[in-house]
């Protein structure tokens, strides 16, 4: 896996972890949603400009991923 320099963003781990690809390279689970992309993609584009906006979209895109099941998550 490669996943270095990283930011401190919920895009960053959205997008290495979950966002659709044609050859999946992180995304183990091969986890694909067209929506969750959007959303993410919509947030980070937000970030800058109206970021209690974005924070809502990143929690609406995490419980999706949650929702979904496209992750264990057995450690914080």
């Amino acid at each position: 896996m490669y996943w270095w320099p990283t930011y401190v963003t919920s895009h960053d781990d959205l997008f290495n972890l979950f966002h659709s690809e044609a050859m999946p390279n992180d995304i183990l689970g091969s986890y694909s949603g067209a929506d969750l992309d959007e959303q993410s993609d919509d947030a980070a584009n937000l970030s800058d400009t109206d970021c209690t906006k974005a924070e809502t979209i990143f929690i609406e895109a995490q419980r999706k991923v949650i929702a979904d099941a496209a992750a264990v998550f057995v450690l914080d």
